[in-house]
């Protein structure tokens, strides 16, 4: 009982950003699109992935802007993300590749440091 009160006591909110900002974030634009996606679903943890594209004067969308977050059950874990790139394929979808750095922490104390990585595709749905 005393360790898990010395946990609760030593909880803080995340320390880490989480945002990215990417190479189309000054183009001066209102035609936004988003997505929101799972990079990995495992039994306890969900990797979240936002990403914000804007459309610049020739109609091409230029990834400007993402953010990742940790939800599931996440007690005892931190999520820093480092780094996404992003490139349109051929056939009009996108393929990313992100990386951060997920901390395992036992009472507030960090033990051990895991990278991680993900690699995908997703396609920009109308609506």
């Amino acid at each position: 009982m005393v360790l898990g009160v010395l946990g609760i006591i030593n909880a803080k909110d995340n320390e880490y950003n989480n945002t990215y900002a990417l190479y189309g974030n000054d183009i001066e634009t209102k035609n936004t699109r988003s997505v929101d996606l799972r990079m990995d679903d495992s039994l306890s943890l969900i990797f979240h992935l936002d990403i914000r594209l804007k459309q610049n004067s020739k109609g091409a969308l230029i990834p400007s802007y993402s953010s990742s977050s940790l939800s599931g059950f996440i007690s005892g874990f931190e999520w820093e993300y480092k780094y996404v790139d992003i490139d349109e394929n051929t056939d009009g979808t996108f393929s990313y590749e992100a990386n951060g750095l997920l901390y395992w922490k036992l009472f507030g104390i960090k033990f051990y440091t895991q990278n991680k990585d993900f690699k995908g595709t997703f396609e920009l749905q109308e609506y």
